[in-house]
């Protein structure tokens, strides 16, 4: 098998020269950021992370780090611990005191092998600490695992965004109906009762009279059944009972049901609008 050796360790790769790279969707888009002041062992990175598919930028010291993160898109840095005339510790630190960059994964590089550095560069804000010499896929591995996360945690913030903007009133359940969280809205009509809800089961809301609608929607989705338009009424406080249209559905793992999430869309104006409309339409029948 074909290898490229440098300090640093081997490719492993078995590619031959002008060989096409082998892509993958997660790496096509994925910029990473090489910090790295001995040229050889820049070019070796470089060599193994765009045979990957890779857009490869490189820098030497700490401004030109936070220049080209500045420019945006970095999703992922590689730092070598030991720089000249600066600590790959301080960048690292700086760059995770930088609102904008502290979500931006870092993955140390070092010949250090005594676990007082490896604590100091994950108290420093590293995600990870790879030790020279390395295996070229070893290094490519924890590199796309990063990545892997990094998109995980974004996609959760978008969605986490777009619950708690949402017009709607959202309740998140364990499987036995207890709330574990509400959106915006939700904690809006529960007014003094938002920071109670949490914790609370979600049957404490439900109008006496449909109790037994609100179980058998939680039974349909603990069966892995999605629920779309229910008519159902909450109550908040003593005297306010509100009516909702409900769409639920269940998050599953591995067939275990974990959370139950309900929508629900507050009818009051529809059911006022279809009340006046039979006043007027009474009055013509007279």
């Amino acid at each position: 098998m074909a290898t490229k050796g440098t300090a640093l360790g081997t490719t492993g790769t078995g590619k031959a020269a002008g060989q096409k790279p082998e892509y993958s969707p997660d790496q096509e888009t994925a910029k990473i950021l090489v910090v790295e002041d001995r040229p050889e062992h820049a070019e070796y990175i470089k060599f193994l992370l765009e045979n990957r598919g890779f857009t490869v930028l490189s820098a030497s010291r700490e401004r030109q780090v936070l220049q080209l993160l500045k420019q945006g898109d970095v999703d992922l840095v590689l730092l070598d611990l030991l720089l000249e005339g600066k600590s790959g510790l301080s960048i690292c630190q700086r760059i995770r005191n930088e609102e904008h960059f502290d979500s931006i994964p870092i993955l140390i590089l070092t010949s250090r092998t005594n676990i007082e550095d490896k604590i100091s560069g994950f108290q420093a804000g590293a995600d990870d600490y790879l030790t020279k010499p390395f295996k070229a896929q070893e290094l490519l591995a924890r590199i796309e695992l990063l990545l892997q996360k990094k998109r995980l945690k974004e996609s959760e913030d978008r969605y986490r965004s777009f619950v708690e903007n949402l017009d709607d009133l959202v309740f998140m359940l364990d499987p036995g109906g207890t709330i574990q969280q509400v959106n915006r809205k939700a904690a809006g009509y529960l007014g003094g009762e938002g920071k109670k809800g949490p914790g609370a089961s979600f049957f404490r809301f439900v109008a006496p009279d449909y109790g037994k609608i609100a179980r058998e929607v939680l039974k349909q989705i603990s069966q892995g059944e999605k629920v779309k338009n229910i008519y159902i009424r909450l109550k908040f406080g003593k005297k306010r009972e509100i009516p909702f249209e409900l769409t639920g559905f269940g998050l599953f793992r591995g067939g275990k049901l974990l959370q139950i999430q309900l929508v629900l869309r507050d009818i009051s104006h529809r059911e006022e609008l279809q009340r006046e409309i039979k006043r007027y339409m009474d009055m013509l029948e007279k």
